[in-house]
Protein backbone atom coordinates (compact mmCIF):
# COMPACT_ATOMS: atom_id res chain seq x y z
CA UNK A 1 0.00 0.00 0.00
CA UNK A 2 1.06 3.30 -1.33
CA UNK A 3 2.28 5.75 1.87
CA UNK A 4 -0.47 8.19 2.54
CA UNK A 5 0.63 11.96 1.99
CA UNK A 6 -2.52 13.06 4.48
CA UNK A 7 -4.00 11.02 7.21
CA UNK A 8 -7.51 12.02 7.40
CA UNK A 9 -8.52 11.59 11.46
CA UNK A 10 -12.01 10.88 12.13
CA UNK A 11 -13.56 10.51 15.54
CA UNK A 12 -17.12 9.88 15.75
CA UNK A 13 -19.46 10.23 18.57
CA UNK A 14 -23.74 10.04 18.58
CA UNK A 15 -24.02 10.94 14.85
CA UNK A 16 -26.03 8.60 12.94
CA UNK A 17 -27.68 10.94 11.24
CA UNK A 18 -24.57 11.81 9.43
CA UNK A 19 -21.96 9.48 9.45
CA UNK A 20 -21.98 8.33 6.34
CA UNK A 21 -22.20 11.09 4.00
CA UNK A 22 -19.25 12.72 5.96
CA UNK A 23 -17.28 9.18 5.49
CA UNK A 24 -18.13 9.38 1.65
CA UNK A 25 -17.13 12.64 0.85
CA UNK A 26 -13.87 11.92 2.32
CA UNK A 27 -13.46 8.80 0.53
CA UNK A 28 -14.10 10.66 -2.73
CA UNK A 29 -11.43 12.77 -2.39
CA UNK A 30 -9.77 12.44 -5.72
CA UNK A 31 -5.78 13.33 -6.21
CA UNK A 32 -3.74 13.06 -2.98
CA UNK A 33 -2.82 9.66 -1.39
CA UNK A 34 -4.82 9.33 1.84
CA UNK A 35 -5.51 7.39 4.24
CA UNK A 36 -9.13 7.60 6.33
CA UNK A 37 -8.39 6.35 10.37
CA UNK A 38 -11.87 6.39 12.20
CA UNK A 39 -12.44 6.11 15.91
CA UNK A 40 -16.04 5.60 16.94
CA UNK A 41 -16.02 6.90 20.70
CA UNK A 42 -18.95 5.00 22.93
CA UNK A 43 -21.60 6.08 20.40
CA UNK A 44 -24.95 4.96 22.00
CA UNK A 45 -26.84 5.07 18.62
CA UNK A 46 -26.30 3.03 15.32
CA UNK A 47 -22.81 4.88 14.21
CA UNK A 48 -21.22 1.93 14.93
CA UNK A 49 -23.35 -0.45 12.65
CA UNK A 50 -22.44 2.37 9.69
CA UNK A 51 -18.85 2.84 10.28
CA UNK A 52 -18.57 -1.17 10.22
CA UNK A 53 -19.97 -1.16 7.15
CA UNK A 54 -18.77 1.59 5.73
CA UNK A 55 -15.18 0.32 6.45
CA UNK A 56 -15.44 -3.03 5.06
CA UNK A 57 -17.08 -1.59 2.00
CA UNK A 58 -14.61 1.26 1.72
CA UNK A 59 -11.84 -0.36 2.91
CA UNK A 60 -10.76 2.48 5.64
CA UNK A 61 -9.30 1.60 9.34
CA UNK A 62 -12.30 1.56 11.98
CA UNK A 63 -12.81 0.67 15.41
CA UNK A 64 -15.14 1.01 17.99
CA UNK A 65 -14.78 1.52 22.47
CA UNK A 66 -16.00 3.28 24.61
CA UNK A 67 -15.85 6.77 25.34
CA UNK A 68 -12.84 8.51 26.10
CA UNK A 69 -13.84 12.19 25.36
CA UNK A 70 -12.72 14.24 22.05
CA UNK A 71 -9.61 14.88 22.90
CA UNK A 72 -8.18 11.34 24.23
CA UNK A 73 -9.51 10.01 20.70
CA UNK A 74 -8.13 12.55 18.45
CA UNK A 75 -4.56 11.89 20.26
CA UNK A 76 -4.89 8.31 19.42
CA UNK A 77 -5.96 8.43 16.28
CA UNK A 78 -3.05 10.70 15.56
CA UNK A 79 -0.38 8.18 16.72
CA UNK A 80 -1.46 5.73 14.47
CA UNK A 81 -1.45 8.30 11.88
CA UNK A 82 1.15 7.68 8.73
CA UNK A 83 0.96 10.47 6.37
CA UNK A 84 3.15 13.77 6.44
CA UNK A 85 -0.13 15.88 6.94
CA UNK A 86 -3.22 15.08 8.96
CA UNK A 87 -6.64 16.76 8.91
CA UNK A 88 -9.00 16.20 11.50
CA UNK A 89 -12.88 16.08 10.54
CA UNK A 90 -16.14 15.94 12.48
CA UNK A 91 -18.14 13.36 11.76
CA UNK A 92 -21.38 15.57 11.16
CA UNK A 93 -19.65 17.38 8.46
CA UNK A 94 -19.06 17.03 4.66
CA UNK A 95 -15.57 17.33 2.74
CA UNK A 96 -15.91 19.42 -0.14
CA UNK A 97 -14.51 17.67 -3.42
CA UNK A 98 -10.65 18.13 -3.60
CA UNK A 99 -10.18 19.87 -0.54
CA UNK A 100 -7.34 17.50 0.68
CA UNK A 101 -5.55 17.86 -2.82
CA UNK A 102 -5.60 21.74 -2.57
CA UNK A 103 -4.41 21.75 0.82
CA UNK A 104 -1.54 19.73 0.79
CA UNK A 105 -0.37 21.09 -2.63
CA UNK A 106 -0.32 24.27 -0.67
Amino acid sequence: MEKPLVSVLLASYNHEKYVEAAVRSIMDQKGVAFELLVIDDGSSDSSPEILERLSKELAFQYRHRPNKGLVPTLNELLSEARGKYFCTFASDDIMAPGRLSSQSAY
